[in-house]
């Protein structure tokens, strides 16, 4: 996620409001918020599980259930973010008709944190990573990937990241830009336009599907939206534990490196079965993704319930700042563990690094995403609502 990830949107992809009483906020879908925060949650155990193991003061227990219980829980809680935007943006173009508002409300939601962590980020990384800086030797070439980073490209281009968590954002920016693309293409009064943009928007979204399997999570969340818009009334086996099941099948048949496999085989001489064996688990992951994700839209079933607990959805809330924010508060906290070299210390990580985090995000969403937002934007583009 990303990732990822746009958190507390409205319909219209606005910023919403702070996280007080959010039962008093009846227009949202407070299951959806609560999946938001549970999939940046998911992101944040992976990476404390992961740099604990990486860094090597992690305990002999967290090891085997970092590789072996957790290999892919930050991927499968990016998934889940990628649903929910396929869901929200499709939504929020359909309601509105309104490319223009999209883009700004999108803009204004994104932007203001990532700046301010891009800021912080990329001359850290010149500075703390050989690797980084090796990638970009030239001034020029500094200059440029400050800017490719910027526009979100690294992700689903290869190229240097200085906030390795932003990978998910280059899938939704991606994603934002081909849905507008394609919504042109329908709704577009002048011919020539729909002829263009319809045909750059759907090449770009066989593409992505083609070569990228993360953006079929997207898909699967637009599908649920468009099995809302058909069907307003909860579906019949949308009860008791059918969500939990569907979500539980989801992660245990995603691949653990989804992102960076293609579904083009290597070989140009494949046969149709080595070409079944790439696609893999992947139909299964998706599948049970839009089984799951359905209960949580029409709140329907056990999981969909629990999403709504007032914790998760106070997740859910500044669960943007919290997928973007942690990594600086874990990195800096990891190094000084390992100069202590202590098991109390490794299992303070674990603690530490999850309080800290949570708190460190409320923070800045309050001030980052919320107030810079609004001093960065502080003009709100009015939509013209259709009937």
């Amino acid at each position: 996620m990303g990732d990822a990830v746009p958190n507390n949107v409205g319909a219209d992809g606005s910023a919403g409001s702070p996280p007080t009483t959010p039962a008093k906020h009846s227009a949202r879908n407070l299951s959806i918020e609560g999946l938001r925060g549970v999939a940046a949650f998911l992101v944040l155990i992976s990476h404390i599980n992961g740099i604990a193991v990486k860094d090597k003061f992690a305990p002999a227990w967290q090891v085997w259930v970092d590789t072996e219980l957790l290999s892919h829980l930050g991927a499968f809680g990016v998934c889940a973010f990628f649903c929910i935007s396929g869901y929200l943006i499709v939504q929020s173009l359909m309601k509105y008709q309104d490319v223009g508002v999209f883009a700004f409300n999108r803009i204004k939601r994104i932007y203001p944190l990532f700046l301010a962590m891009h800021l912080v980020a990329f001359p850290a990384m010149l500075v703390l990573e050989k690797d980084f800086r090796a990638s970009m030797p030239t001034v020029g070439e500094k200059v440029m990937h400050f800017f490719s980073n910027l526009l979100f490209l690294p992700g689903v281009w290869n190229l240097p990241i200085a906030q390795a968590n932003a990978w998910s954002l280059s899938f939704e920016a991606i994603f934002y830009i081909t849905s507008c693309f394609l919504f042109v293409g329908v709704k577009s009064d002048k011919g020539w336009m729909r002829v263009v943009s319809g045909t750059i928007g759907l090449t770009s979204a066989l593409l992505l599907l083609f070569f990228r399997p993360y953006c079929w999570f997207f898909l699967m969340g637009a599908l649920v939206y468009a099995m809302q818009v058909r069907q307003t009334s909860p579906r019949a086996w949308m009860v008791g534990p059918v969500g939990w099941i569907a979500l539980v099948l989801a992660y245990i048949s995603l691949p653990e490196r989804g992102r960076l496999v293609s579904l083009m085989p290597m070989n140009p001489a494949a046969t149709p079965m080595e070409i079944l064996v790439e696609l893999g688990p992947y139909p299964f992951a998706f599948g049970f993704s839009f089984l799951f994700f359905a209960t949580v839209v029409f709140q329907r079933g056990w999981l969909a319930k629990w999403l709504q607990h007032p914790w998760l959805v106070f997740l859910g809330t500044i669960s943007y700042s919290l997928y973007l924010v942690h990594p600086f508060v874990l990195h800096p906290m990891a190094m000084v563990v390992k100069k202590l070299n202590s098991p109390l210390a490794a299992y303070g990580f674990i603690v530490f690094g999850l309080v800290a985090s949570v708190l460190i995000s409320k923070w800045t969403y309050e001030w980052l995403e919320i107030r810079l937002g609004n001093w960065m934007f502080p003009k709100r583009l009015k939509p013209v609502v259709t009937a």
